[in-house]
């Protein structure tokens, strides 16, 4: 393991030991605090130390991002240096620093299995929940500012912030029946309030400034962690909802002075939209406009699914300042889905729904059907989006800053399009083993891939350029995403999708291997810390990028490097399928169905084995990585008798 990114310390302690290295992709600087005003832990240990970010004068020289890892010893927050570049970019483990920060790990939580971390959306935030107790830093420091942990000793099943961070959420379980109540000790550092309060219900969202619980409520649901947080927000923090029996509730921020509320005093739903069997709930996060009483007024949208009695519809509310809801803005029949996915525009006006059965009553497909359908709050209009191919929609993604959005649809190999504001398809980025998209921030870059049950082989684009730049495989991949400047992307295996192998992959916006950390024991987390991407601006592919595509489309053959596990392969192998000839088949037929082609490729063996380009057929004693394999002498005679071999 790498001793600069997975350093062990004691619990309780921030580590502050790194200086920084101009050629260590991981860097960071340190500094002391007064021991008097650090936070003691529950068990006595004091937390004495923090961490500030790099100095004007070096982030020049260091981008200001952050990786956060999770590991089996602990959690670390690493600044990431913008010094790595190169195709062979390797760094010894000599050449790594400690991590930024060491966080907290309590001596009841066993391994950083049990613990979970979560930022805000923008960054400014981080929560680590350890069973019964919450802490929330800031990543910039790695001081606690928050600290929360229930009295009775309940666990805590989830937890997450709010997009600014200034709530925070917990989730204990539910007992029916139950009537204790629970006691919670919260503090916060910044304003050295400490308070003592009691809970009825296992949902809580806590005001981290004034340390107040702002409401209190049963979530008879069982915990999900796919459908978690069960509490949706807009960005700004003005607006919240959650799905109850009763229907959706509503609670409006901004009309509730959070700093004047007594201890122990709860926030009611500023409004009830009351229905029953709601199956899904998306709010959309950015205000938009809605037009009522014939004037256009600042309005945020709600996608609501209800099912009930053989009646499939989607309502969307149109929630404007005043609150006043009477009857949905749009209401979409989907009669016979039984399952649907919402998502959002940046802008929160323009909706994608993804309905799906289980059932194809056409018995055209055994999974069930799916499709897709298109909605413009603007233009009060929805159709449904015309996909030229049959099978499942495999994944979908908006734009970060446009109302374009790509769909991966079709059997395998599957087809990815590029659809404009109108539903319309308008680029396809070609077929090939995909099941993914990943947007970067800025919305220029895109990587698709095929991960989960593929093979991990990942494509990566100019969306402005409508230009391929590069492509790349990282097998067996659970995490991936751009970094915030988006010129980055990053790779993860965790566990426990895979138990071995656990690795975290730094690549080059156009797939070029930066930097592979591996000989993790077990890895569970790896991700970038949020940032507004607009603090980096919007820049394209740099010379170097566009010289390689100039050099390779000169030659009438754009040839991207092929990286596999950090190795370059110069060969593609596929696996050999059995001649079955028929009576009336051609030899041309007969060659197509075994797997020969002429000039191309040769069969190996007559039973199974692998083929190997012409090209590459030479007598070899050692085979390097991805090499193709030696011709026997007798196959070797035979080509030459044909004439597909020089003789010697």
């Amino acid at each position: 393991m790498s001793a600069g990114l997975l350093l062990l310390l004691p619990a309780c302690v921030l580590s502050a030991h790194a200086s920084f290295d101009a050629s260590s992709p991981f860097t960071a600087r340190s500094r002391t605090t007064d021991p008097a005003s650090s936070m003691s832990c529950r068990h006595g240990s004091p937390v004495d130390r923090a961490v500030e970010p790099p100095s004007q004068g070096s982030l020049r020289r260091v981008q200001p991002h952050q990786i956060l890892l999770r590991h089996r010893n602990g959690c670390s927050l690493s600044w990431l240096s913008s010094q790595i570049s190169g195709v062979n970019a390797k760094l010894h483990p000599e050449d790594q620093t400690s991590p930024l920060m060491q966080m907290d790990e309590f001596e009841s939580a066993g391994t950083s299995q049990d613990c979970k971390v979560v930022y805000s959306k923008d960054g400014r935030r981080l929560v680590q929940m350890v069973q019964d107790s919450v802490l929330v830093h800031d990543p910039s420091t790695g001081q606690v500012e928050y600290d929360c942990r229930s009295e009775d000793g309940d666990a805590i099943q989830g937890v997450a912030l709010s997009p600014k961070g200034d709530f925070l959420v917990t989730f204990t379980k539910w007992f029916q029946g139950a009537s204790k109540s629970k006691r919670w000790r919260a503090y916060n550092r910044a304003t050295q309030v400490e308070r003592v309060m009691e809970t009825s219900g296992n949902l809580v969202i806590w005001h981290i400034p004034t340390c107040n619980i702002m409401v209190d409520c049963d979530s008879e649901d069982l915990f999900d962690p796919d459908h978690w947080p069960s509490i949706q927000w807009t960005a700004d923090d003005e607006i919240c909802c959650r799905r109850t029996i009763r229907g959706i509730e509503v609670y409006n921020w901004n009309a509730v002075q959070l700093r004047q509320i007594p201890s122990g005093v709860k926030v009611e739903p500023h409004m009830v939209i009351k229905m029953k069997e709601v199956r899904q709930l998306m709010l959309a996060s950015a205000f938009g406009t809605a037009v009522t009483d014939g004037r256009s007024r600042r309005a945020v949208n709600i996608a609501v699914f209800h099912a009930e009695k053989g009646r499939e519809e989607v309502f969307i509310y149109s929630l404007t300042e005043d609150f006043e809801v009477d009857a949905p803005s749009m209401t979409i029949d989907l009669l016979g889905t039984e399952d649907v996915s919402f998502k959002w525009s940046y802008d929160g006006q323009c909706l994608l729904i993804l309905c799906s059965t289980t059932v194809d009553k056409t018995n055209n497909n055994y999974y069930g059907t799916t499709t897709l359908k298109y909605v413009n709050m603007d233009l009060m209009t929805s159709a449904d989006v015309q996909l030229d191919r049959d099978g499942p929609i495999h994944d979908l993604a908006w734009s970060p800053c446009t109302r374009e959005f790509i769909v991966v649809y079709g059997m395998m190999p599957a087809k990815a399009c590029l659809f404009n504001n109108k539903g319309q398809a308008i680029f396809s980025f070609g077929t090939g083993p995909f099941n993914s998209i990943t947007w970067s921030p800025h919305g220029r870059f895109l990587c698709i891939g095929g991960f989960g049950n593929l093979a991990g082989h990942m494509q990566f684009w100019d969306k402005m350029q409508r230009q391929k730049i590069g492509q790349a495989t990282a097998r067996c991949s659970i995490y991936r995403s751009f970094s915030p400047c988006s010129r980055y992307f990053m790779t993860a295996v965790t566990f426990p999708g895979l138990r071995i192998d656990n690795e975290v992959c730094l690549w080059k916006y156009d797939g070029t291997l930066l930097y592979q950390l591996k000989d993790f024991h077990e890895l569970y987390q790896a991700e970038w810390r949020p940032y507004d991407a607009r603090g980096f601006g919007d820049r394209s592919i740099s010379p170097d990028v566009v010289q390689k595509l100039k050099t390779a489309q000169a030659a009438d053959a754009v040839k991207f490097p092929q990286v596999v596990d950090g190795r370059d392969i110069k060969q593609s192998f596929q696996p050999f399928r059995r001649a079955s000839f028929g009576l009336h088949d051609t030899p041309d037929a007969k060659k197509e169905e075994a797997g020969v082609v002429e000039g191309t490729q040769v069969n190996l063996k007559p039973r199974g084995g692998r083929y190997a380009s012409i090209d590459e057929v030479q007598e070899q004693e050692d085979l390097p990585f991805g090499s193709a394999p030696v011709l026997s002498k007798s196959q070797m005679k035979r080509l030459k008798r044909k004439g597909k071999l020089p003789r010697d």
